[in-house]
């Protein structure tokens, strides 16, 4: 992927006000040993963290909930059976599944042909990457599970993350990020969020969260170019916000707004030069691949254009008439925004260094000098779509859980706003140790899910032994 112009950080621009800080080496100057360093920085931390993940993924269960058992579930049918869905209750018991058959006893459960609940769009993907594993070793997915599951997710969790966290590190020396803020935000994306605890498990958010970066780090890329940019970063902005959106929902609010800022870029070229330029309608049918395929994998597996998700067939498994703990909550919304925000699923609480990030907010929306104006704009319009309709529409916390799952997506722009948080809060002595902390914090909460994240936080194990809450 062609990288963007480095463009001035905030704190660059700062120290050009004031004619202090560092100065950017000659054009054509030789690469020394100590411009060197931050890129050997930032190969050392993508090996040691897909090190790390793939040793994770290699000690722990490939189904470890209802979620990801019911994906295997669908992989296991299309693979073995040339079906999407399975008859009874085998391979793996799982209540994330649905039927159009009547489940009213116990034979007709038997005898029921069940589908997985979730989007299909993944599950073929997935179906994808473990046939060749399959084919070439001659493995059953349900009797090796252990070896083609491990398989799978090394190869569609650990890779891409590794891939994610190289591109990061690159981003963050294309915006001239300090060398406080540089450390930190590396460290940050690679141990201090969700993201990495998750890999280890099959779930729908890690991957579209690395599909939403690049999507934003191509619009960097547009944004940076101006009116060069071509149409190959349209369509990698495109492309990658339609995959975002296909593995997880709420994420087409950034395919919307990308989709927003092609247009707009369009309508400009337009009239300033008279002619249309072309680059930015690249966008669409970048976009339309990923998106059609989530429809017609639905259609081809279901029958229906829609997931289960969205159009509840006739019958869903007997757990879903009477779900208990955190199923059955209905807390009143202040509450559990609450609670989404800085209480036991706190996306702030459990990664205090987004509060950081907030303030990186702030600073790149005031700045109309550096490049991330609209990246910032962006991610900010995203992140109150989205708090907005998880508290509006849901009510489980995404069942039992570390961290509130459903604004994962989110965690690549609130990376990107980080670097400018930190240089603020790093000017001062008291600052780095405050910012110290909430690193700590969120590393912390990152090593206690990384054997089991589906279970209760550790902020959460403190609320239930206090007897603030009850579930």
């Amino acid at each position: 992927m062609t990288e963007p112009p480095t463009i001035p950080s905030v704190h660059e621009l700062d120290a050009a006000a004031t004619g202090t800080g560092p100065q950017p080496p000659a054009a054509g100057a030789p690469a020394s040993e100590d411009s060197m360093r931050p890129l050997y920085a930032v190969a050392v931390t993508v090996a040691v963290t897909f090190a790390v993940v793939a040793a994770l993924i290699l000690q722990t269960s490939p189904t470890l909930s209802p979620n990801d058992t019911s994906r295997w579930n669908a992989v296991w049918a299309m693979l073995e059976t040339g079906r999407c869905s399975w008859v009874g209750n085998g391979p793996w018991w799982t209540i994330d599944r649905c039927t159009y058959d009547p489940v009213d006893t116990k034979e007709q459960i038997l005898r029921a042909r069940w589908y997985s609940s979730k989007p299909y769009f993944m599950q073929v993907l997935l179906a994808g990457v473990a046939w060749p594993i399959c084919r070439i070793a001659h493995l059953d997915v349900k009797e090796h599970l252990s070896i083609v599951g491990r398989a799978v997710l090394i190869l569609f969790n650990a890779v891409p993350m590794a891939l994610f966290l190289a591109f990061f590190g690159r981003w963050l020396l294309r915006v001239r990020s300090g060398g406080f803020a540089f450390a930190y935000s590396l460290i940050a994306a690679a141990a201090g969020t969700y993201l990495t605890a998750y890999c280890i498990t099959l779930n729908n958010h890690v991957p579209a969260a690395i599909c939403a970066f690049f999507s934003l780090y191509a619009l960097f890329g547009i944004s940076a170019r101006g009116t060069a940019a071509s149409w190959g970063w349209f369509a990698r902005a495109g492309f990658f916000g339609g995959m975002a959106a296909a593995f997880d929902a709420p994420a087409a609010a950034i395919l919307g707004l990308g989709f927003a800022c092609a247009a707009l870029r369009f309508v400009r070229q337009r009239r300033s030069s008279g002619r249309a330029e072309w680059a930015p309608a690249a966008f669409v049918p970048a976009a339309l691949v990923p998106v059609c395929g989530y429809f017609l994998a639905n259609y081809l597996c279901t029958g229906q254009w829609l997931s289960f998700q969205w159009r509840f067939p006739q019958h869903y498994d007997p757990y879903w008439r009477n779900p208990t703990g955190l199923d059955a909550l209905h807390e009143p919304k202040g509450f559990y925004l609450l609670q989404q925000t800085f209480g036991h699923h706190g996306f702030f609480s459990l990664t205090p260094i987004f509060l950081l990030s907030l303030v990186g907010f702030i600073r790149n929306l005031r700045d109309r000098q550096g490049g991330l104006r609209l990246i910032a704009a962006l991610s900010a319009l995203s992140s109150l779509a989205v708090f907005a309709f998880v508290t509006w529409r849901m009510h489980n916390y995404g069942g039992t859980c570390q961290g509130s799952r459903w604004l994962f997506w989110l965690i690549p722009m609130w990376l990107m706003m980080l670097p400018a948080g930190v240089e603020w809060i790093a000017r001062r002595s008291l600052g780095r140790w405050i910012a110290v902390i909430f690193l700590a914090i969120s590393v912390f909460s990152t090593a206690y899910a990384s054997r089991m994240p589906w279970s209760r936080s550790w902020l959460h194990e403190l609320y239930a032994a206090a007897g603030i809450i009850n579930y």
